[in-house]
């Protein structure tokens, strides 16, 4: 049996909506032509929000492609954190759909049984119990999971979907998710006994154990620079075969800095030329969204030329400039510091900051001298 794993999908009308969608259709039509006959979907369908109900827009376009799933083979899913409550449970009518918001196991027309763990949020795990501090707390919520686990095991499930974290995964910065959202090893998962165990929450695809992230199907941010798609899996007689990622024409998403030096632009890292074609960092250019942002001393102000800036960034689809002013008073402090007594200290600040009212100045000076005595 071929299936995909379609994980993290954040349709948002108001974050890269059409990108997101452009990627979609590329993995259903993927998937379709692979002969996938079981579409996987844990979590976060909708939005970037912590949690996000969706607009009559975003689910109109959901509803099309998921009716163009149905018709290639049975879909389940779940409810992410980012999936408001109820805002999944219309999908539920549709035939050849599953949708989970708490526990449970989908059995498909095959009789095929596949256990379900939606986002479990940890207030609701707890509700009704008395801990004394974070660790109790933390230690109450593992042992909830695992008897979660334990129950899902006894329907003896081919495979397991949660959207959660797991202990040792990395975000698409590489930075280690420590603390915050509850984590699991992966050791819990796998003892449900389950061929395949296909996860979302985290955007970066990846293996820990026996446990699969597809990651998100669209760069969701400019920290997002690893490649973008969904998992192809081959099951057979009851047993793991093969596990494919297939990447997705996800657009590229550079961010770059830069500094006026002299009497240009210096860009913080090298842009080179292959095949006729800039990039940066690997990442093309042309067809890119493109993030410059641009340090620069107040005083160089009228210098600055972005001309330069923008004919290399022609073939961007969208190119976004953002400047960051040193402000002169931070040039010359310097002289502030250099100054010896408080007094002079002050005097030195009152040009700086171009105060020309002798006398107040004066006094100021005058009263300052005082206290330094």
């Amino acid at each position: 049996m071929k299936i995909a794993q379609i994980a993290d999908l954040h349709i948002d009308e108001n974050n890269r909506f059409s990108d997101t969608l452009a990627c979609l259709d590329w993995i259903i039509d993927d998937a379709i032509k692979a002969d996938v006959k079981l579409f996987l979907a844990p979590g976060d369908f909708f939005g970037k929000d912590t949690s996000h109900r969706s607009t009559p827009r975003e689910r109109k376009e959901w509803l099309a492609r998921l009716q163009t799933m149905t018709k290639q083979g049975e879909v389940v899913g779940c409810y992410g954190n980012h999936d408001a409550p109820e805002d999944l449970d219309i999908y539920e009518g549709l035939a050849g759909v599953r949708m989970f918001n708490k526990p449970g196991v989908a059995f498909l027309s095959d009789g095929t049984q596949i256990a379900v763990l939606p986002y479990p949020h940890k207030a609701s795990i707890l509700k009704g119990k008395v801990v004394k501090d974070i660790e109790e707390s933390n230690q109450a919520v593992a042992e909830e999971l695992k008897k979660t686990i334990d129950d899902l095991a006894k329907a003896s499930p081919l495979i397991l979907i949660a959207h959660i974290t797991v202990s040792g995964s990395e975000t698409s910065t590489g930075q280690l998710l420590l603390g915050g959202d509850i984590q699991v090893g992966s050791e819990v998962l796998e003892s449900s006994g389950a061929a395949y165990i296909a996860l979302g929450h985290i955007h970066k695809a990846q293996k820990i154990g026996k446990c699969y992230y597809s990651g998100s199907i669209n760069k969701m941010n400019f920290g997002e620079k690893e490649d973008k798609g969904y998992n192809l899996i081959t099951i057979e007689d009851g047993k793991l075969v093969s596990v494919e990622f297939r990447k997705a024409p996800a657009r590229e998403l550079i961010f770059v800095e830069g500094k006026f030096q002299g009497d240009k632009i210096q860009f913080a890292m090298p842009i080179k030329v292959s095949d006729d074609l800039l990039s940066i960092e690997n990442q093309i250019i042309a067809g890119a969204d493109v993030r410059f942002r641009y340090f620069v001393n107040e005083e160089d102000l009228p210098k600055v030329n972005l001309d330069e800036v923008k004919e290399i960034f022609k073939d961007a689809h969208l190119l976004q400039i953002e400047r960051s002013v040193n402000p002169k008073i931070q040039i010359r402090s310097q002289e502030i510091a250099t100054a010896q007594t408080i007094a002079e200290k002050f005097q030195v600040w009152t040009k700086i900051a171009g105060i020309d009212n002798a006398a107040m100045v004066a006094g100021c000076v005058e009263k300052l001298n005082q206290i330094e005595i």
